[in-house]
């Protein structure tokens, strides 16, 4: 009860001390955009991850490779001591940039790989209702967004440790061809010209989805530039509300959640708020109002994608909390296009495989930028040692260079992917 009351007195506060947000200049924002194009070679690798979505799995008695199908008993310990185990995992090698997929290429069933990992002691289990960060984590300085950690925070939790896989099952995959019968999955209409046509289905669908991978990578960017050119105290109790909203979603998945999880979600929900609250300013002194066509246009988006385009349409007009969600997804979508707009806009070349897997944006660069009419866009930075190029999958001691955002969904992503492996 002592816990409601308190609750209900921050609220109040909260309604009665709303803070004053001084919007920035938006044209010294600077906003970089991905400039990506679907090659042959990408409508292959699509083509390719169709087939192997309709694999047949087959036991194997060949060394574990890339594109295995593999089941392990999986172990960490720190000092000799077992601190972290599941006797079953599965997954496909090569699927995710791991140590644990590594250290297992080239083992045979029965063989035990060892590897070095850092592990992250965990703080305690459970949490209160309100989290001690949102109550008192004090104001970043100036030009940092929250969710920027250090390795300093997390110094005193994190030990060397040794993770160990044993190997019980290999399997390989057997893909089917692209023939007929494969293509009558898809719906394609016969006749001479069906590969033909499939292929311009496929690209079809790559369009959508790099059109929405875009849109996503742009707001990505606008954020993290709104939430380091504001800063001002946020209201305890909106920051409160997002974070066990968040926390709310994620423990209908999991059955309990780690405290290092809890401190990704307290990190997400102030940068969020401050966000909403930095949007909610430019909106009004923007007098920017629902766009009904582009609402439309994405609803008609969304059903096409659908093999029952029709159904999903009906289904999306007809439900008053999916239709807002849409009309709010595109507000926001305005306002990031207002500020795109005045921003200074940076055009980076990614490929496709990169962005529509929602990897970070490559780091700015003369020789890899250009402005929004195409021009190099040369800095103070021009006359630096060009960067090593990165390969597709960044090294983790590049992670100081992503944005705030996407050091908390990569954070997030994997203490998520654990527990939801042994849910």
């Amino acid at each position: 009860r002592r816990r409601v009351v308190g609750l209900r007195r921050r609220l109040q506060e909260s309604v009665r001390r709303h803070p004053e947000v001084e919007l920035a200049d938006l044209a010294t924002l600077t906003v970089r955009q991905p400039a990506t194009q679907i090659e042959e070679a990408d409508i292959d690798a699509t083509v390719l991850a169709l087939r192997e979505q309709q694999a047949e799995w087959h036991p194997t008695d060949a060394p574990v490779a890339r594109k295995h199908r593999v089941r392990v008993h999986f172990t960490v310990t720190v000092d000799g001591d077992v601190v972290d185990q599941d006797d079953d995992v599965a997954f496909v090698v090569g699927e995710e940039e791991s140590k644990m997929h590594e250290a297992g290429v080239g083992a045979t069933i029965g063989e035990t790989r060892e590897f070095p990992l850092t592990w992250r002691r965990p703080v305690r289990e459970g949490a209160d209702d309100e989290p001690a960060e949102v109550a008192e984590r004090p104001e970043p300085e100036q030009g940092i967004a929250w969710g920027e950690s250090t390795a300093a925070d997390d110094a005193p939790n994190l030990q060397d440790a040794i993770g160990k896989v044993t190997v019980s099952a290999v399997e390989e995959a057997s893909l089917p061809e692209v023939d007929d019968e494969f293509m009558d999955r898809f719906d394609i209409e016969p006749g001479e010209d069906r590969p033909a046509k499939f292929r311009a289905s496929v690209r079809e669908r790559m369009e959508l989805e790099l059109a929405a991978a875009t849109r996503m990578a742009v707001r990505r960017e606008v954020r993290n530039a709104l939430a380091k050119a504001h800063t001002f105290e946020l209201p305890k109790a909106m920051v409160l509300a997002e974070y066990q909203a968040e926390v709310g979603r994620l423990a209908k998945v999991v059955d309990k959640v780690p405290d290092e999880l809890r401190r990704v979600y307290v990190a997400l929900a102030e940068q969020n708020v401050r966000i909403q609250l930095v949007m909610r300013e430019i909106i009004a002194r923007e007098a920017i109002r629902v766009d009904d066509e582009r609402v439309r246009a994405r609803i008609e988006e969304v059903a096409n994608s659908y093999e029952e385009a029709a159904e999903v349409r009906r289904f999306l007009y007809g439900d008053e909390a999916q239709l807002r969600r849409i009309e709010e997804t595109i507000l926001e979508e305005q306002v990031l296009d207002l500020i795109v707009e005045r921003a200074n806009t940076l055009v980076v070349p990614m490929p496709y495989r990169d962005l529509a897997a929602g990897k970070a944006l490559p780091p700015l660069h003369p020789r890899n930028v250009a402005d929004a009419d195409g021009q190099a866009a040369l800095g103070a930075e021009a006359d630096a040692e060009p960067p090593t190029p990165a390969p597709s999958a960044p090294p983790k001691e590049a992670a100081d260079a992503l944005p705030s955002d996407d050091k908390l969904a990569a954070s997030g992503r994997r203490l998520l992917r654990r527990l939801l492996r042994r849910s």
